[in-house]
């Protein structure tokens, strides 16, 4: 199953680099990953494709030689950094409701995106704090640690510094020795959710920093930013993924894509226009999201994913390749392969 990357904040790509000088700062600047270009349809220029964002976390690791690299990013952070979602954050009420305001700001920026507290299945009167990114073979490990310990690092600064989860999931097994060792925190794999299970008196404990009355100002402000974003990212959402549908039956032209989208062609025009997209940029956006989905079906050989992306040619799919990622297709698989192994 193939689904469009989605979007995510700037805010967390910000932070690696951050983490990456601060850490690295003997090496030379000039090779520092680069998180990619910002999502044209939304003007604020706060947001990264998601395919681009893992790309960039997987490039992180090389920078570093360091796979665990991610579960080190929060160490120092101050979460008034990320603005009003960070002041809102720090000025609730109780752990419960500043993670509720971080739920939901994630569920707006990371489309494609579960985040949520249950029950724990594991320890009676805990609760798992679960996060899953349905992306299939897109979904990277690195964007599930470096979320699992934000959550970490969230309850530590507004509760306790020498907290840690009672248990640790995730729904895969890479690195989970490596994780254990370095949190002290017991790992289980191969899970439904990737979660960190929380004390229901954690949950419930008093933010000493809560300032209601600014917590509100912040909230009413952040919960009108998603408003106003969650139906452009809708609308955009629908839009990449009838030309996806498009691509392999050399009819992916506006036209066709409008009646996808059950509109006329000048309908289509103006609604880009509005966000000053074209369709042929939009095109490509689709082209290189799916091309790393295909590259990660090894059973797909190169001819295949050019001809499914709509491209005639091999040649000019290897082209583009190079041209969005800087490495050849064929080097993408070898760098997932050697993940995998």
């Amino acid at each position: 199953m193939f689904t469009v990357s989605g979007t995510i904040s700037r805010i967390f790509s910000d932070q690696v680099l951050a983490y990456l000088r601060s850490q690295y700062g003997d090496k030379n600047q000039k090779d520092l990953p680069c998180p990619g270009e910002s999502v044209q349809y939304l003007d604020d220029e706060y947001y990264l494709y998601i395919s681009d964002f893992y790309q960039f976390l997987n490039q992180a690791e090389l920078y570093t030689n360091n796979p665990e690299f991610a579960w080190e990013v929060y160490d120092d952070f101050d979460f008034r950094n990320m603005g009003i979602l960070g002041y809102a954050i720090v000025n609730s009420t109780t752990l419960q409701e500043a993670i509720a305001v971080a739920c939901d700001y994630v569920l707006l920026v990371q489309s494609h995106t579960e985040v949520f507290i249950r029950p724990s299945q594991h320890h009676s009167g805990c609760f798992d704090l679960c996060y899953q990114v349905e992306s299939g073979p897109l979904a990277c490990h690195h964007d599930t640690h470096m979320s699992l310990v934000f959550f970490i690092r969230l309850i530590q600064v507004l509760h306790d510094s020498s907290w840690k989860p009672i248990l640790i999931g995730l729904n895969h097994a890479e690195r989970s020795q490596a994780i254990a060792d370095k949190t002290g925190v017991n790992v289980v794999t191969d899970q439904d959710y990737n979660f960190i299970t929380i004390e229901k008196d954690v949950l419930h404990a008093q933010v000493t920093t809560s300032d209601p009355r600014l917590f509100d100002i912040m909230h009413a402000n952040l919960s009108e930013k998603i408003a106003q974003q969650a139906e452009t990212l809708t609308f955009f959402q629908q839009l990449e993924e009838a030309i996806f549908r498009l691509l392999s039956d050399d009819e992916c032209n506006i036209d066709k894509v409008a009646e996808q989208m059950c509109m006329s062609r000048r309908t289509l025009q103006r609604r880009l226009a509005d966000y000053s997209v074209s369709f042929s940029q939009l095109l490509d956006n689709v082209r290189r999201h799916y091309a790393c989905q295909l590259l990660n079906q090894t059973s797909v050989s190169m001819n295949e994913v050019a001809l499914t992306l709509g491209y005639s040619e091999l040649a000019a799919f290897l082209r583009a390749f190079k041209r969005w990622y800087g490495i050849s297709p064929s080097e993408y698989r070898e760098f997932i392969l050697g993940e995998r192994d």
